[in-house]
Parts: C-alpha cells; structure tokens; sequence
C-alpha cells in the first residue's frame, strides 16, 4: 500500500492495525494537508446493514465541532473498501506516553492526569450534548498532540463491533478493561457508560495499571461486573482525597451512582484543581488578613499592609505550609465576612488577624491566630515597641504562628525566615511607601516611588529589593505610562543585573528579567527566566500569572494551565489571575470554557477597563458580537482616548462590516501599541482580517509573531477571526514558519 493513490489520497505510511481495520498516514494531494486514512475491515465493508449504520454514524460525527474530537473529514469507497479521512494527529496515543513513561520508571504528575481527563470530559460532553455516545472510550482511542491537547478518535465505531463475541486479540481485551457493566452485559447505554470508560483511564493514567484486571477475557468481565476496583492509594499513595472520590463515582456499578452528565463531573475537576496541590488533610493552610490600621493618621495604612505582606512573605518560605498570597489576602479588607466564611471560601483551615498602631516611632501591635473549622483561638499576642523593633516584632509573629501550627521548619527554611531584604527600618519604612505608589501605577506615583526608593538606597547603600523595585517601575513606565519608551527597558535591565550581582539566585531578578523579556518580545528566553524565579520561589504569584501567559502565547497548554491552576490555589481573589485561565483556555481553541473563567473574572471586577475589554474579546472569540459591543460602547463612553477603547471600537465597526468607520482607527497610536505587545498586535491583525485588509493583517499579525506569538495550532486552525487569511498563500507560508518554530520550542 505503500506509496499507492487511494483517489485524492496517498498512502505515506503504516500508523497501526487493530480490530476495526487498518490505519495509514497519507497525503491529502487536493488540499496538501496530511491526514490519517482508516479502512474498515472487512467484516464491516461486505455487511449492507452494518455499512448503512456506520454511515450514519459518521454522518452525526463528522458534524461533532470540538478542540477535543478527531476531526472526520471525509468518507470514501475503493474497490469496495469503505474508508475514512481523518485528523492526522503525530503525537501517539495516551497508551503509548504511559507505556513509555512506565518503561522509564516515571509517571504522569497528577495535576497533567488532571488536566488530560478535563480535556476529554469537554470533548465528550460537547458529543453527549449532541446525543452522540462513544461506547470505546480507551488510553488508545486518545491522541495526544505535540502541544499537550488530547484528540478523541474513534468516535461511534464501538457500535459496529458489539458485545457478544469475544476474541483473545489484545484489542478486545483492551476494550473489555474499560468496558461499563451494563455495556458488557449487551444493555442499552447512555452517556454513563462513557462515564465509567472515563474513569478507568483517569486510574490508568495516575498509576500505570488498570482498576479491574484478569488474565483473560471471562476473568476481566468477572471482575467488572461483581468486584470493587482496587484502591487507588494502594497503587499511588499521594492521589487527593478528592480525586480519589471522583474516580470511585465515576467507577460504581449501577449507573444511576455515577455522575450523570460530563457537566456535573466536569465541575467537581475544576474544584479539585482549585484546591491543595496535595491532600488537604496533609497540608496546613492559613490566609493572614490585611492587619488593620488603627494609628491616629490613616495614611500610615502602607505601614500596617506591609506588615501584612511581610508575614505573608515568612510563612510562604515554608514548603508544608500553603499561604494565602497577597493580592488575594489585601482584597479581604474591610471584609465583613466571619471567619468561618473566609476559611471555607478560600480553603484554608487557619487564619491570622490583627491589628496596628503607629504613632511616631511608637509601634503597637496585636496578632491572633484562629482555625477556622472550629472558630477557636489557637494564640494570640500584643507587642510593643519602636520602628527599630518592626523586624523582630514581625519575625516574632512568624515564629510564634510556626509553633501553634507545629510545624517543623528545614534549616533551609529557618534561614530564609530569618533573612531580613532591608535591616534599616527606616529604609525599610520609604520601601513600603513606595510600593504603594508603585501600586497605584500612575506617571505621578512612579515618580514618587523613584524617590522614595532612592532615599533607601541613601541609607542602606546597594541593595537587592530597592533595585528590583526600581526595575518594576521603570518595566510600568514602559508598558502603562512611556508610550513603549524602551530606555524603560534598558533601565530595567541595568537594574536586574545589579540585583544579581548582590543575589545571583534571586528570584526577583528572574522575575523581573522574564518581564524584561517578555516585553522584548523573547518568549522563549522568558519562559526560561520566570522559570527559574520559581524554582527559587514557588508562589511567586506575579511569576506564575506571566509563566502561564507566555505558555500560552507558545501553545505548550499544558504548561500554561499547571502555572494558571498553581496561581489560582494560592492567589485564588485576584481577577486578572481567574482570567489567566480562561486565556489558556482561549489560546488552545476551548472558547466556550474560556467564557465561563472569564464571566468569573469579570464579576469579580466590573469597573476595570481592562477587564471590559478583556471581557469584550472572549465574547467576540465565542461569536457573541452583540455582547461584546455593548461593552466597547461602554469603554467609549467612560474611557474614549484610551488606546485599549480604540481598538475595541476599530472592532466594533469590522465585526459589523462598516469598513470606511473601521478605518477611522487606524491610527499611530494602535501601531505604536502592537509595537512590542504581540497579544495587541494580534487583536489589531483581527481587526484588518474582519474588513478584508489583508496585507495590513499580514503585516500586524507578522509583528505579533516576531514579538513571540508561536502558538501554531491556534493562529493556524482555532482562532475565528483569522478565518479570512486562512485561504491567502502568504499567510499558509507563514504559519509553516510558525509551524517549524513551535516544533523546534525547548522551553
């Protein structure tokens, strides 16, 4: 077969052989895209009923429109040989990755299982909710892309080959381990069946071995139908408690005691990945609530946040002790939510309020420490001093929480908490002070926080936090204030490199050389960057947020959501961190799951001109353009010379057609914007795209892949507003481009 021409295909090369026939990669000559041909074997080929069914069946699918499905894109006949044209997917099976990892004495992390059985769970549920059930759902039905994204293939075929006859070949077997009993028993099925088919690759998945297990058919088919599958524990002992509880549903006898639809299951998942990354009952958890300012002068608030970050920053050091960050924990200001409430919402079993007082140089602090089940007071504390005391006070605070908890600390850990990043308190003091004004981003905060940083400097002399504060403001100048100024940058740079010449292992000058980076628009170099930082600091919450963004912007999904579902569990209140996981979601084509995450964002922060437009794209990207527009009209009216609002209004009119509008926003502003952002650029590209401007498209989305966008499955096949290029030959050699430096990425 070899080299043959089956009609418009030819047959490159020999994939695999199984029960429902044989599969070659081949070359689709008419439209020069590879694919993978199927041919039925022939006990489905002669039987007219069994063809007309199969027919049927690959009617109903082929229509299936799902990131998750192996795409059907053709059915044919040759020589009385029925066949299918296929998604060809190069990646191997999920069989294939455990096998190999297996055979290497390695296994799958249990955030990537997680993650596999989302996918599938979204590719089925879109199936189910077209009242198309796969009945075969196996490790070797499901492909598994370069990119990290699962393919379900096989669709339907289950139904051709039945139940009552079995064989001793190994497919069949296979297929019987992850057979649902009521299937096995020759009963109707509905989607429940996919539910148990489910479940036992999620098993397989975390363990390398199958829950129910025989040496042959009759003792496989016993098993299933009257034994409980073995413990997962037994096989790997660290499975959470929760995922151990959704497999043992998913895997129950009756169907009526599993779940009952791949959205019910599908939000016990995402739960779980919100939860500790290990079993709750086996990490401590504590959220510090911002202490509350009691000094005579309000403006002494930066003081008593600054405390609260501080103890933050001691307990994170601890690796047993899962801590609340600090952008989750300063949205609990002001809170009126009792203790109880915060502890459950966040998923953390303590909790730590207080109190300061700051008159002068005179310090009055109160700390206590409350669980959060019970509501009772575990210790509590009053501590008074001068600024010079701060350190010791905070460091008290630390220590004394270390003990009610009894947690043991490493030396390691005994030496991070008792470093000190400023040991002047009086510097210390203008460091707080001008993070404030860092955080307030504005031309004229910067400026001050530039002062205030200095005047430490003056004090203490060189010194590590100063200067990486002093690159993230000159990184804001750049990005927010500067017009893309890229001195800002080289600023930033000079400052990075003084902080590793202080700390050549500081996470803040990774952090900060990744952002430089990423600006620069050298993805790759930043993914390395933001990598290291947290290696020195894994809850680097800011890290994580651009890890998980330049993941996405590269394609490597998986990635992307391990550093998104990492931030979420520590940094679970912050918007923009919600968002973040919807946009890698968007970047691997699932635009409706995008939407869910981004609803979430959004009603968390509705005022935010960033999150409306924000807001504005996911609805575009789902086709919910009259959504999207009320929330561009929304942006003209509260923000109109925002650049931001431009480019939504550009949008706007390109969505309805109205060309010569459009084009009134063609303006340098955009250009200057898309300059050194490869996500804006990318935005404005749509917008030429829409109105059928096709070199300034070109042109656009070229700037925004040299800037770093080579997230080649998205911008090639899953992005809607593309659509319009895909027939241009310019943008076909292009993405070959794009193809050849995502596949070379070694990040």
């Amino acid at each position: 077969m070899i080299g043959l021409a089956i009609s418009h295909y030819k047959i490159l090369e020999k994939l695999g052989e199984g029960g429902m026939g044989v599969v070659f990669k081949a070359e689709d000559t008419k439209l020069k895209r590879i694919v993978a041909l199927k041919f039925l074997p022939e006990s489905v080929s002669s039987s007219g009923e069994e063809l007309a069914r199969f027919q049927q069946e690959a009617e109903a699918i082929s229509a299936l429109n799902h990131s998750n499905i192996a795409t059907i894109y053709d059915v044919d006949e040759v020589e009385g040989k029925k066949f299918l044209a296929l998604e060809f997917i190069p990646g191997g099976t999920l069989k294939s990755r455990i096998k190999k990892l297996k055979n290497e004495g390695r296994e799958i992390s249990i955030e990537e299982a997680t993650d596999y059985i989302i996918q599938i769970a979204e590719g089925l549920g879109h199936a189910h909710r077209q009242q198309i059930i796969h009945r075969d759902i196996k490790s070797d039905n499901l492909m598994l892309t370069d990119e990290g994204k699962i393919k379900i293939t096989d669709f339907g075929l289950a139904k051709l080959r039945g139940t009552s006859t079995l064989t001793k070949s190994g497919s069949t077997v296979g297929t019987l381990a992850y057979m649902a009993p009521e299937q096995m028993q020759g009963n109707d099925v509905d989607v429940r069946a996919d539910m148990f088919s489910l479940g036992v690759v999620f098993f397989e998945l975390l363990t390398g071995k199958m829950p129910f297990r025989g040496e042959h058919e009759a003792a496989i088919m016993y098993s299933v139908l009257n034994e409980e599958p073995q413990l997962i524990t037994n096989v790997r002992p660290n499975v959470p408690t929760n995922l151990q509880q959704i497999i043992g549903k998913l895997l129950q006898k009756e169907p009526q005691c599993r779940y009952q639809s791949m959205r019910e299951l599908l939000s016990d998942l995402r739960n779980s990945r919100q939860g500790n990354p290990k079993n709750s009952a086996e990490q401590k958890s504590i959220v510090v609530l911002p202490f509350e300012n009691m000094s005579p002068d309000k403006e002494n608030e930066y003081f008593s946040d600054g405390l609260t970050e501080e103890i933050i920053s001691d307990l994170s050091k601890i690796q047993s002790l899962r801590v609340i960050s600090r952008t989750s924990a300063m949205r609990l200001k002001g809170s009126t939510k009792d203790i109880k409430t915060i502890a459950q919402e966040l998923n953390v079993r303590y909790v730590l309020e207080g109190s300061v007082r700051k008159s002068g140089q005179t310090l009055r602090i109160t700390a206590q420490l409350i669980d959060g089940k019970s509501d009772a007071n575990l210790w509590a504390e009053k501590y008074n001093g001068t600024l010079e005391d701060v350190f010791e006070i905070q460091e008290n605070v630390s220590r004394a929480i270390v003990g009610a908890l009894k947690v043991t600390l490493s030396s390691d850990e005994e030496r991070r908490m008792e470093e000190r990043p400023i040991n002047n308190a009086q510097a210390y003091d203008l460091y707080l002070k001008a993070r404030r004004e860092l955080q307030r981003g504005m031309a004229d905060s910067l400026e001050r926080s530039i002062q205030l940083l200095n005047q430490g400097l003056a004090i203490v002399g060189e010194n590590e936090i100063l200067y990486a504060a002093l690159g993230y403001v000159n990184i804001s100048y750049f990005r927010w204030i500067s017009k893309v100024d890229v001195n800002f940058l080289h600023r930033a740079r000079e400052y990075a490199q003084k902080v590793f010449s202080l700390n050549p292992s500081s996470s803040h000058g990774y952090n900060l050389l990744g952002l430089i980076q990423m600006n620069e628009g050298d993805i790759v170099e930043a993914i390395r960057s933001m990598k290291m930082a947290l290696v020195i600091e894994p809850t680097n919450t800011e890290t994580l947020l651009w890890l998980a963004a330049c993941y996405s912007y590269v394609g490597k999904n998986v990635d992307a959501m391990k550093a998104a579902d990492a931030l979420i569990v520590v940094d679970p209140l912050t918007p923009i961190n919600i968002f973040i996981k919807g946009v890698v979601f968007a970047y691997r084509g699932d635009f409706s799951e995008a939407l869910v995450w981004a609803n979430r964002a959004f009603a968390m922060d509705t005022q935010s001109p960033l999150a409306i437009w924000s807001q504005a794209i996911v609805l575009v990207w789902c086709g919910k353009y009259d959504e999207a527009i009320v929330l561009i009209d929304e942006l003209a009216w509260n923000f109109p010379a925002w650049v931001y609002t431009q480019h939504g209004l550009f949008l706007k009119h390109a969505l309805r057609g109205e060309k010569h509008l459009a084009l009134q926003y063609d303006t340098s502003d955009l250009a200057l914007e898309a300059k050194y952002d490869m996500h804006f650029a990318l935005h404005v590209s749509h917008c030429f795209t829409l109105i059928g401007e096709i070199e300034k498209a070109l042109f656009f989305l070229e700037h925004s892949i040299r800037n770093g966008m080579l997230n080649y499955p998205f911008l090639s096949k899953y992005d809607p507003l593309l659509d319009n290029l895909r027939g241009d030959e310019r943008f076909k050699k292009l993405m070959e481009q794009v193809r050849v430096l995502h596949e070379q990425l070694t990040v």
